[in-house]
């Protein structure tokens, strides 16, 4: 028998792969002595996915789904460092994450997903949603439940690209729940009609939920909606905190609040560089904001939360103006774009504004927010304290 030092170690241990385990209570050194082993898995905090180098997506694909699987009770899927590649059919997802692994109102434990930081990038590749996290049953009555609400997945420590991404494609899309922990990086998302993150409610609400989300490159950045007419209150977004770091090219958007999302009691705090708009583009006519918030539920009859709003929340950053590589002169998008309902807007809101890109465009829109604002001739006007 040789000494342990004289094998090799594992560079890269398998979730599958056995090691032996030494009985120090067993010296008899005989054939007939104590045989224990244990899996890979069992000594780690989650499953631990390799990147494959299939730039096609997938092997990735297929690789992250079955770590998912395996984990039928929740847990935790780890990316390792490294590049990974996601892919599906048009218009379908690469990756669903569950935010709930069982059916009914609790559900069972979510699963999540989490990387190495900036050495973990996912790219998107083709036209298609990369991850989606949702629930897939509401919660029930809010009061009176057994027990407090699940939480749902955390997506955190990774960059997810969509320098491979085409037309309409999706970096993360998640959305149905409280809890959602999510904190990345999304970049390169420039095909027409992609968005690199999007919140929406397609079952019911998300609500108390936080996003940390550095956001570089993206033709939209972050979009926050929901399936309209779908029933309750599934146009709330409430009580969700924000932390943005925004790098608008030109003719990028940045937030957006669309079909009657009501962020009632959310939290904005949003940073950045924002680029001249693309030649032949006015701020008066280009149609969005660094924030735009516009439209309802499409209920027929909205009432006051179910247009899209920031209402008892707050907002706070600076957003400077860079020429970049539009059509310079000063010429930006504003920053904030209003439907022409008077119920969207920012109302009973505080916070900090300062930027120097255009001003903001809003017509009918209550603007009540307390907190200072700085470069927005149009903005300071039109609001009121409340």
């Amino acid at each position: 028998m040789g000494k342990l030092s004289a094998y090799a170690a594992l560079a890269q241990p398998a979730a599958a792969d056995q090691l032996l385990i030494l009985d120090t209570s067993d010296t008899s050194m005989s054939l007939a002595g104590t045989d224990k082993k244990v899996t890979v898995a069992t000594l780690l905090p989650a499953c631990v996915v390799q990147p494959t180098g299939d730039t096609t997506g997938a092997a990735d694909t297929a690789a992250i789904t079955a770590a998912i699987t395996a984990l039928s009770a929740g847990g935790t899927v780890m990316l390792a460092p490294g590049l990974f590649y996601l892919t599906a059919a048009a218009g379908a997802t690469a990756v669903t994450l569950p935010a709930q692994t069982t059916a009914g109102t609790q559900g069972g434990l979510p699963v999540n997903l989490l990387g190495c930081g900036a050495a973990t990038v996912v790219f998107v590749v083709g036209n298609c949603t990369g991850i989606s996290c949702h629930r897939t049953a509401t919660y029930g009555a809010q009061f009176g439940l057994a027990s407090p609400t699940q939480a749902c997945s955390q997506i955190r420590d990774f960059v997810l690209d969509g320098t491979n991404a085409t037309s309409s494609a999706i970096g993360l899309d998640y959305g149905d729940g409280s809890g959602f922990d999510i904190k990345l990086r999304a970049q390169n998302f420039t095909a027409a009609s992609t968005i690199a993150v999007q919140q929406i409610n397609r079952t019911f609400w998300t609500e108390k939920s936080d996003a940390w989300l550095e956001l570089y490159n993206n033709a939209q950045c972050l979009v926050i909606t929901n399936l309209q007419n779908i029933t309750g209150a599934a146009h709330s977004v409430e009580y969700c905190d924000y932390r943005l770091t925004l790098w608008l090219a030109a003719g990028q958007k940045g937030v957006q609040i669309l079909h009657g999302s009501n962020a009632g009691g959310s939290r904005f705090w949003f940073r950045g560089n924002c680029s001249s708009l693309p030649v032949g583009q006015t701020t008066a006519g280009c149609g969005y904001g660094v924030f735009t918030i516009t439209g309802d539920d499409g209920s027929g009859v909205p009432v006051n939360d179910e247009y899209s709003r920031i209402y008892g929340g707050h907002l706070a950053g600076k957003i400077e103006g860079n020429d970049g590589n539009g059509q310079g002169g000063g010429v930006y998008p504003g920053f904030l774009w209003t439907g022409t309902s008077v119920h969207n807007g920012l109302i009973n809101v505080t916070g900090s504004i300062l930027h120097s890109v255009g001003n903001s465009q809003i017509t009918s829109s209550t603007i009540t927010f307390n907190g200072g604002i700085s470069g927005d001739t149009t903005l300071s006007a039109a609001r009121s304290t409340w």
